[in-house]
């Protein structure tokens, strides 16, 4: 399932934007790994690049929220939390299984919900509180 980028997601700061972007390309390349079969060692390497920038964009965007004084830091921590669990289980059952259909369905799930969903609901919420305090980058 390949998912585009549009400029309705973008939230109006630069750093956020551009790593939304990079999410929503690291996905496609983990997902079209998974459709060739490139194999279980190449799977894991995409889902582990993945994994590792979710990570880190999870700790930027919140560390902005913070510093922005962000109301809604607290939920979004939450909802990180959450979604971070969730794809460690997959990568465990990846890892020691490679990808079968059920976790690559699994795993589209999650990253649908978070490129998009998230992107398009919670983010844009910060996104208004940035141009309301004049946050924007």
């Amino acid at each position: 399932m390949e998912i585009k980028w549009t400029p309705a997601l973008k939230i109006g700061h630069a750093v956020i934007d551009n790593q939304h972007i990079e999410l929503f390309s690291l996905f496609d390349e983990f997902v079209e790994g998974c459709a060739k079969e490139r194999g279980k060692v190449s799977v894991v390497e995409l889902y582990q690049s993945l994994k590792d920038y979710v990570e880190k964009h999870f700790r930027d965007e919140e560390a902005l929220m913070a510093s922005s004084g962000y109301p809604g830091l607290e939920k979004q921590k939450r909802e990180h939390q959450k979604f971070q669990r969730q794809v460690s289980e997959l990568g465990s059952t990846i890892s020691r299984q490679g990808v079968t259909l059920i976790e690559l369905v699994q795993m589209n799930k999650l990253l649908v919900n978070l490129l998009v969903n998230h992107v398009q609901d919670v983010d844009q919420k910060f996104g208004e509180y940035l141009r309301k305090t004049g946050g924007e980058e």
